[in-house]
């Protein structure tokens, strides 16, 4: 059903129409830049940093969105993810994800925690995130600055131990490819 494969330039053209698409980038906490030659640097950077880490969603063979690891410290063995279903008509699956990505990150990689930031008006996966077993840790008010207006940023964890006793989400295993 879900294969998670490794972004590479084959993916680059579609991957930059999804993160300019409406529905993806309203939610995103970064800008992305009107000129591909600048989406192209970025995979450039982000492909031969270790801190980061990028897959292909598919469905069916289908490619769907985007999933990603950042910020990656193995040392205190702490990550950021991010995520989007970018084919609209695939979008219902976008909570389906992330146990994949939970388990993956806790049970193969053995990471200690999750963190992340979730934009004000985003209450679906913040909702989501809640139901995964996170935590909202604080919230950045009026934060992040887009369309003349300020957002709040939530900050949200999610440790190992939480994750791993929500026995229903155990099989959800995939390989990243």
């Amino acid at each position: 059903m879900f294969r998670f494969v490794k972004l590479n330039h084959d993916y680059l053209e579609i991957i930059y129409l999804w993160r300019k698409s409406e529905a993806v980038s309203r939610f995103m906490l970064t800008e992305i830049s009107s000129d591909i030659n600048d989406h192209y640097k970025w995979f450039e950077n982000i492909r031969n940093n270790s801190s980061y880490q990028y897959w292909v969603i598919h469905f069916n063979n289908v490619p769907i969105g985007l999933i990603n690891l950042a910020k990656i410290d193995r040392v205190h063995r702490h990550l950021s993810i991010g995520y989007y279903i970018g084919e609209k008509k695939f979008r219902s699956l976008g909570a389906l994800i992330p146990p994949y990505v939970y388990n993956y990150v806790f049970r193969e990689m053995n990471f200690h925690k999750i963190y992340g930031e979730v934009i004000g008006g985003n209450d679906k996966v913040l909702k989501m995130h809640a139901i995964h077993g996170y935590r909202e840790v604080g919230v950045f008010k009026d934060h992040h600055y887009r369309d003349e207006k300020f957002y709040d940023v939530f900050l949200i964890e999610l440790l190992s131990r939480d994750w791993c006793q929500l026995k229903k989400y155990e099989k959800y295993i995939e390989k990243f490819n």
